[in-house]
């Protein structure tokens, strides 16, 4: 999951200023991001291997480049990708 997935998200039931604040809330929570630079050919290597939309990739990329798990909704997109620890945390659409 991205920050701009959770902030659209956001948004879109409340306000961009809702928006903002939950995300300075896991800031403060200690959440840190990850440059795009240090992510980008990983992504691009997700989209030639997967057909992954490009924010599907870099979230697969990002959480292989820092060794975490990534966080999905209700799609089944990329449920055959190994390499990456996935945790769904919801069922069904958004």
């Amino acid at each position: 999951m991205t920050l701009t997935e959770i902030r659209y998200t956001i948004a879109r039931k409340y306000d961009r200023d809702t928006a903002n604040e939950y995300l300075d809330w896991l800031t403060d929570l200690g959440i840190e991001t990850v440059d795009v630079g240090d992510a980008w050919l990983g992504a691009s290597e997700y989209v030639l291997r997967y057909n992954s939309a490009p924010d599907d990739a870099f979230a697969l990329a990002t959480a292989e480049h820092v060794e975490a798990t990534r966080l999905v909704g209700g799609d089944n997109g990329h449920d055959d990708v190994s390499a990456v620890p996935t945790r769904r945390f919801r069922d069904g659409p958004g």
